[in-house]
């Protein structure tokens, strides 16, 4: 069963990595990190003039520790918009609107409903728990098409020469997404109800989507 859920999960995150846009500096659209890259990436394919540039590295894949260097305030200032996944995974917004006002930013989980989870801090010893968002909604295909389908909507709107382009590749994309879908839900029909035991949060949203039940989360 796990080698079967991990298989299916490598094909989930191998079917994001499209083909690439053409670089140019005529438009520069910046990415949070690499699961928002992938989704620029395959909705700015093939359009001319548009590059599209990620702050954080592949390594990372969420962003809850992640601090903006000089480079990137120097990237973001080039940019034409900045693409965020939202759900405050991207915690150094504040430092971005202040220092970038004018930026405009594209909240890919914008009317997306999210999980919530407990969190839980110590202050001087008095330690509690609070319910934060869990924004590793990428990991459900149908939520990773509402986040697509947010971008290109973004990209069109900072973009209207080439609003056409970024719509329909956002189209085909989504057709890739629903037909890998397809087939990671019939791999795992027969484990529908199994329980897993996951490394991070992440994973509650790939769980909800095919019929899975995380038992536990084995922090790293």
């Amino acid at each position: 069963m796990k080698k079967r859920i991990c298989l299916s999960a490598m094909l989930l995150a191998l079917a994001l990595l499209g083909g690439c846009a053409a670089a140019s500096t005529e438009k520069t659209f910046v990415t949070s990190f690499y699961p928002m890259y992938i989704f620029a990436q395959n909705i700015a394919q093939g359009v001319p003039g548009v590059q599209v540039v990620n702050l954080a590295g592949e390594s990372a894949g969420c962003l809850h520790d992640y601090q903006l260097k000089t480079r990137d305030m120097a990237t973001l200032e080039k940019a034409d918009a900045l693409i965020i996944n939202g759900g405050g995974m991207e915690q150094f917004m504040d430092k971005v609107i202040a220092q970038q006002p004018e930026l405009p930013v594209i909240n890919a989980s914008d009317g997306v409903e999210m999980r919530c989870s407990g969190d839980e801090h110590d202050h001087g010893g008095q330690g509690h728990e609070h319910e934060v968002l869990n924004a590793h909604v990428w990991l459900d295909p149908a939520l990773a098409v509402r986040q697509v389908q947010n971008i290109a909507e973004g990209l069109a709107a900072v973009d209207g020469v080439n609003a056409q382009a970024y719509l329909a590749n956002a189209e085909s994309y989504i057709t890739r997404i629903e037909a890998l879908h397809e087939e990671i839900k019939a791999q795992l029909a027969p484990l529908a109800g199994s329980e897993i035991v996951t490394f991070h949060e992440a994973f509650d949203y790939f769980a909800d989507a095919y019929g899975l039940h995380v038992a536990a989360v084995i922090a790293g």
